[in-house]
């Protein structure tokens, strides 16, 4: 007993464990430094879907339908909305976008610990974790999403702990190691799609494992499926009862198939059915998010893994990381994702960000090709210098030079009008209900309106009736007349009489106009 006790602490007070406390550290006070430069440079509501996961968080408890499970969500997995909902819950969070700054600062100092544990596993060698971590903790792209509502930090988070933990298990075999990559695994699922296509390739490398080792193929599917089965049959069965249809998440109107329709008619889908332009297009957005010299490292690293260690049952885990770029190509190859880029034709910013998804890539792989480096201390030390310092080139031609920021900089040129609109309303809001297309235009939380007196055409028993007689239900319509695809609110309010009788325009600026009630309806 007191063996074992003398180990324990033995293991609490070694190098290793100061070590992963020092990163914490470090990696917590970097986030803050980045969490105060992109609030006070104004880019936490740079990106739309930032404003959108906040206010779905915040429905829970202001909404025309408040309750848990009828706001968890149709498309949006509802893991990130979870964890954001106790913040939303203060005004204050909610309008300053400070509750996605929380979680995402968590999650950032979380992930940046594994990714500093994946390093231990790869080598003893102290260098090989601090590159690792610096990997994690150097990318800008990651340092600007940890200060937004966005679900890349939460879902690298649980993408990256899974991953930790299958490594672990790999070395270990220890049950709870595979029960931690199961729990983790669901959690990515609950997260984003890409969680899926990982969890499922992880699945199918495990019970090969098993079955190669001539061992129980039960245990191994109930031990690391079983977390994950029980998410995928609740968001089945919740998409079942609550839209009509077990599979609305990928056909519903909010899906992304009906997202990008307007996007394949514009011409935006260049790689769909073309597998080569799919993997051209999906490394392109990778090097626009990660160091492009780091990323060229992983790959030769992968490269050296397989001369190595061919596909050998105990080495296989590692190319479980792999699964992502298939899931990028496939995405891209049946339209189900629109990247645009700068290289792109036309060229512009769209979801560059896809190419954060290869983290756990690169930094395993990374990680690896330094731990075979077998040369004087000395030097090795060096290189370990230089690979930290690739980390860092981004400062030089920084924004630009990160992808996903310059993608934020880049959507507030593009549109300033919504954010004009909303602070008008901030000024002049009265309290009324206000009717709009949530798939054109951002409202954005820091207007004072209530999420509750914000009707939209698909709006629970009022939306319909809104768009007929809108002088009877609102006080105000905000509209975008340039808008593409086309607001729907204004189409039909071209046509409205009850609108042109009742209503009187009050702000106007480059297509986007709000207009108020001039009477009372009786």
């Amino acid at each position: 007993m007191n063996l074992n006790i003398k180990a324990s602490l033995r293991k609490i007070f070694s190098n290793e464990t100061n070590e992963y406390w020092a990163s914490i550290v470090i990696s917590a006070i970097i986030a803050l430094i980045f969490q105060v430069y992109f609030y006070s440079n104004d880019l936490i509501f740079s990106y739309r879907d930032a404003v959108s996961h906040l206010d779905n968080s915040r429905r829970f408890y202001d909404s025309l339908t408040p309750g848990m499970m009828a706001q968890l969500g149709i498309v949006w997995l509802p893991i990130p909305h979870l964890l954001t909902f106790p913040y939303t819950y203060f005004d204050i969070l909610w309008k300053t976008g400070l509750a996605g700054s929380i979680v995402g600062f968590i999650s950032f100092v979380l992930t940046s610990g594994n990714a500093f544990r994946i390093g231990t596993l790869i080598s003893n060698d102290n260098y090989t974790r601090w590159i690792t971590f610096s990997i994690f903790v150097f990318n800008p792209n990651i340092l600007y999403f940890q200060t937004t509502g966005m679900t890349e930090p939460v879902f690298l988070l649980f993408l990256i702990t899974a991953f930790y933990f299958i490594l672990r298990w790999s070395k270990s075999n220890l049950r709870y190691d595979l029960i931690g990559a199961g729990f983790f695994s669901a959690l990515a699922m609950g997260c984003r799609y890409e969680g899926w296509f990982f969890t499922i390739v992880a699945g199918i490398f495990i019970l090969y494992y098993y079955y190669k080792s001539r061992r129980n193929l039960f245990s191994a599917a109930f031990l690391y499926l079983s977390l994950p089965v029980f998410f995928a049959l609740f968001w089945f069965g919740y998409n079942l009862l609550y839209y009509g249809d077990i599979l609305a998440f990928q056909r519903g109107e909010y899906s992304s198939q009906a997202i990008m329709k307007p996007f394949e008619e514009a011409g935006n889908l260049p790689a769909k059915g073309y597998l080569f332009a799919s993997l051209n297009l999906f490394l392109r957005a990778v090097f626009s998010n990660n160091s492009i010299l780091i990323v060229i490292l992983s790959f030769i690293g992968l490269g050296y893994f397989i001369y190595k260690n061919k596909f050998r049952n105990e080495e296989i885990f590692p190319y479980i990381s792999f699964s992502l770029i298939i899931m990028g190509v496939i995405s891209l190859y049946f339209g189900q994702v629109a990247i645009i880029l700068p290289s792109s034709s036309p060229p512009g910013y769209f979801n560059s960000r896809y190419g954060l998804m290869l983290l756990p890539f690169i930094i395993y792989f990374t990680g690896y090709l330094y731990s075979i480096i077998n040369i004087e201390l000395n030097y090795k030390k060096i290189i370990a210098f230089v690979i930290i310092g690739l980390n860092l080139l981004w400062i030089l031609g920084f924004p630009e030079s990160a992808g996903s920021v310059a993608e934020a900089i880049y959507f507030d040129k593009i549109k300033p009008e919504y954010k004009r609109a909303s602070e008008f309303l901030q000024k002049n809001y009265d309290g009324t209900k206000i009717l709009s297309d949530d798939k054109v235009i951002t409202i954005y939380p820091f207007s004072d309106i209530p999420i509750r007196e914000r009707i939209y055409k698909h709006t629970f028993e009022i939306g319909e009736h809104a768009i007929k007689r809108p002088s009877k239900y609102v006080g105000w319509i905000l509209v975008d007349k340039k808008s593409s695809p086309p607001d729907e609110v204004w189409k039909e309010m071209s046509f409205n009489n009850d609108f042109k009788l009742n209503f009187i325009p009050v702000f106007f600026e480059n297509g986007v106009e709000i207009y108020k009630r001039k009477i009372a309806t009786k």
